[in-house]
């Protein structure tokens, strides 16, 4: 019994630590905003009961909170997100996927469950990072955990999932399927991913 516990008791503590962890990790040093497609309630991005509904949204307000924050942090709750246009990542702003919707720290996210899929609905791509010599994108822009499918393009026939002009974005843990390009002449390529003018920090 006493084995017992003494094994409680250190679970509890390894629990304790974890959740100390989590509170002094992202509520001290990031603004964290929240995104659940499920959410039909009241939606500011605060906490996982109020979270945009879309990642778009949740862009739009890490934009403004960038200026003021040293970074910020975009947690996305499993699911299909058709956000209608493609998004464009922004420097110190890092959006994740993989959340089930209750979490408080990323660490309690489970590998390789509760995909996150950001889709091109094959009309458009799904993420679109054009960018300048003098304010490139760099890689404190990140986008992790997520799935990039179904991204589509045509007009300029280069990364139907993602396209990176001058961007070096941080990408880890993402699965890219199902993105195209139109096939009609020899300058269409890179269906998943197109980088032009991209650097690596290594």
């Amino acid at each position: 019994m006493r084995f017992r516990t003494k094994n409680l008791k250190s679970a509890l503590t390894k629990v304790l630590l974890l959740v100390v962890f989590c509170m002094v990790s992202y509520t001290a040093f990031a603004k964290t905003i929240y995104v659940d497609g499920a959410n039909n309630g009241i939606a500011d991005g605060a906490e996982w009961a109020t979270a945009y509904k879309t990642v778009k949204a949740a862009l739009a307000e890490a934009a403004v909170l960038v200026e003021t924050e040293e970074f910020v942090e975009i947690w996305i709750r499993a699911g299909e997100y058709k956000e209608g246009e493609p998004m464009k990542m922004i420097n110190n702003v890092r959006i994740r996927g993989g959340f089930a919707g209750m979490e408080t720290c990323k660490r309690q996210r489970i590998v390789g469950e509760n995909e996150t899929i950001l889709s091109g609905e094959d009309r458009y791509r799904v993420v679109y990072n054009s960018f300048t010599l003098a304010e490139p994108l760099t890689s404190s822009a990140v986008l992790d955990s997520v799935t990039i499918a179904n991204g589509y393009s045509s007009d300029n026939p280069r990364g139907g999932g993602m396209y990176n002009f001058r961007a070096s974005p941080t990408i880890t843990n993402c699965i890219f399927r199902e993105n195209i390009v139109a096939d009609y002449n020899t300058t269409s390529y890179g269906g998943g991913i197109y980088n032009r003018f991209s650097q690596s920090d290594n």
